[in-house]
């Protein structure tokens, strides 16, 4: 292969080489002085022709991450310490399980508690630590009580969600109704209702969004919520009603 070597005065240089292939190549320069390309020029996209060369982005840096790709999960009251200075997080807020009604008497069964409600948010905040809450489970109701309600949790002021409500006594058998509500999420979700207990059967917990709710028993205690937020089983005959399962807050970044 042949070549033209172009030296500077003091440095630098320049070195033009032909092929070493047969036929003729022809580089035409313009009939004018200045500049042939820098970092603000344009090339002429009908000028060119051919494939394009394998790029390699090997030896690229400072580029952006695309989407969420961690995750945080919070299942007690704290301060999330926002360790990386992220501005942009997706937040999922749910509050505590009610749990379930606990019995009247042999005769008799407990309904299911009623699941926290959920907010989910996609939301901008200052790259420093952020208080979190996390809404308690209700305790199981005893022999002829009610089951306590969830608890509500939150992502500072930016979103929250509260808890469910109690499963009712034996004496009405009556589930907790009452599902948490979620609020300030760009998505809120109210918690699944408590169900009624049939015969000496305890009434099922409510499902949150992760699911869970307490198992229905036969002449034993309630199930416990499984899932963040779920609502605790109504007790049969002299077992109490299951307790419900704390919230949580999941945090994408």
């Amino acid at each position: 292969m042949a070549s033209i070597k172009l030296q500077g005065d003091t440095s630098g240089e320049l070195t033009i080489s032909a092929p070493a292939v047969a036929g003729t190549n022809t580089l035409t320069l313009p009939a004018s002085s200045g500049t042939l390309l820098d970092s603000t020029s344009t090339l002429d996209a009908t000028k060119l022709s051919g494939d394009l060369p394998a790029i390699s982005g090997a030896n690229l840096t400072d580029l952006p991450a695309g989407g969420f790709s961690n995750m945080d999960v919070i299942t007690s009251t704290s301060t999330w310490a926002n360790a990386t200075g992220a501005t942009k997080v997706k937040v999922t807020v749910i509050g505590g399980g009610g749990a379930g009604g606990g019995p009247y008497s042999t005769n008799s069964a407990g309904g299911g508690g009623a699941a926290g409600g959920a907010a989910i948010e996609v939301l901008t905040i200052p790259a420093s630590s952020v208080a979190v809450t996390i809404g308690a489970g209700g305790a199981g109701g005893g022999l002829d009580s009610t089951g306590g309600a969830g608890g509500t949790s939150s992502f500072a002021a930016y979103c929250s969600a509260t808890g469910g409500v109690g499963g009712q006594n034996g004496g009405s058998g009556g589930a907790g109704y009452a599902g948490g509500i979620g609020s300030g999420g760009q998505l809120n979700i109210s918690g699944g209702s408590g169900f009624f207990r049939a015969g000496f059967t305890g009434g099922v917990g409510g499902s949150s969004i992760m699911g869970g709710g307490g198992a229905s028993v036969v002449n034993a205690g309630g199930g416990a919520g499984g899932g963040y937020g779920a609502g605790g089983g109504g007790g049969s005959r002299y077992a109490g009603g299951g307790a419900g399962a704390a919230g949580v807050v999941i945090i994408e970044y």
